[in-house]
């Protein structure tokens, strides 16, 4: 986890409600509500996805050392979800490809800031785009910050580490 974490892990009741955004956050993107996906994110949200390497045993792997391949802020993100909502701005999301995501292994931990956890968790999402066969299968670990903004969850940084160097998803227009 990030360097902000005390390690104090979180109660039960805590842990349904971050279990329970999680599940809500899927389904928001799962049935491509943008609009209540957009309404769980902090106003300062940061989405990254660095590029990972694969490097030899023995050899330091580079985290972050390259451009990303996602690098989002609120702005940046409603603007993608413009896209994808209005099929003529984009080819990536027309026809609608159909996207379900599964999140496993979630992990809690309370932050040294109050009313903030770190979360971790993996993900695998499956891809099936209306002119291909076979469905695309993209793995990823992510490191969430949750913050209690008014009483609620709400996404305040997200960052994917993608479990492959290619893909062979023709793009990423689609969350993790």
């Amino acid at each position: 986890m990030q360097p902000r974490t005390t390690g104090e892990p979180v109660d039960d009741r805590e842990y349904r409600q971050i279990h329970e955004f999680i599940d809500d956050e899927v389904d928001c993107l799962d049935s491509r509500d943008y609009d209540g996906w957009l309404a769980l994110l902090t106003d300062d949200i940061r989405y990254v996805a660095p590029p990972r390497g694969f490097y030899e045993r023995g050899h330091e792997r580079r985290i972050g050392l390259e451009n990303p391949y996602l690098d989002e802020t609120i702005g940046s993100l409603q603007i993608r979800i413009n896209q994808q909502k209005d099929a003529i701005n984009t080819v990536a999301e027309n026809p609608y490809t159909f996207v379900r995501r599964f999140v496993t292994s979630v992990r809690a931990r309370r932050s040294q800031i109050p009313g903030e956890y770190q979360v971790r968790s993996n993900a695998l999402v499956v891809r099936t785009r209306p002119t291909d066969q076979i469905p695309q299968l993209v793995s990823a670990r992510r490191d969430d910050v949750l913050r209690r903004v008014d009483g609620q969850l709400k996404l305040a940084a997200r960052t994917v580490y993608f479990d492959h160097n290619v893909f062979h998803t023709g793009n990423l227009a689609f969350f993790v």
